[in-house]
């Protein structure tokens, strides 16, 4: 089950009910999974990666559902997590 927000839109003076929804811990960790490997230098182990991608300020960028960069495609955020931001 997803947790939801619930947000009142006010739009030409009436009220309209819009459901958002965050993303999963799985969903997010699928996000992370794919920047790791996607980054992962050829002599790197997983436990590296996963301290050098966490450790990076990305992770703010990524985990700010207001933004865009969650949803994203995996190769946008493997291109901006090497080019240092968005």
């Amino acid at each position: 089950m997803r947790r939801c927000a619930i947000f009142w839109r006010m739009r030409c003076g009436s009220c309209r009910l819009v459901k958002f929804s965050y993303p999963t811990p799985f969903e997010m960790g699928e996000v992370y999974q794919r920047l790791i490997l996607d980054t992962m230098a050829s002599k790197e182990n997983y436990v590296d990666g996963i301290i050098r991608v966490y450790n990076n300020e990305i992770c703010e960028v990524i985990d700010n559902y207001n933004g865009s960069a969650f949803y994203e495609p995996s190769y946008v955020i493997a291109r901006a997590y090497q080019n240092g931001g968005f």
